[in-house]
């Protein structure tokens, strides 16, 4: 699973940030091998709604979730948000069930 997170930082976090942008990244890498991922690519996004744009591959839920919980008990992120990125080839396999729309 591929897994795009964004954030905003804390001001602690911004200096952090501002001290060493590649020392974040190595951090950030080791993370996510920490639960079993590896960073595809890590991206800041000055003016945007989000400081920073993180793509982890080789994850599962519960990956995302160690994630979350390690860096939300840290204080960096003021919030953040996680979302599956799927492919074209997981998008046409996302085959729909037999469900029918109740009253449809």
């Amino acid at each position: 699973m591929k897994v795009m997170f964004e954030g905003r930082y804390s001001a602690a976090a911004w200096a952090g940030v501002n001290e060493s942008a590649s020392a974040r990244m190595a951090a950030t890498a080791q993370l996510a091998e920490s639960v079993g991922g590896t960073m595809e690519a890590m991206y800041w996004c000055p003016g945007d709604e989000s400081d920073f744009v993180l793509i982890v591959s080789g994850i599962d839920a519960q990956g995302v979730m160690a994630i979350k919980k390690v860096v939300g008990a840290s204080g960096a992120l003021l919030s953040s948000r996680a979302r599956v990125l799927l492919d074209a080839d997981e998008f046409d396999a996302a085959q729909p069930g037999s469900y029918s729309a109740p009253n449809g």
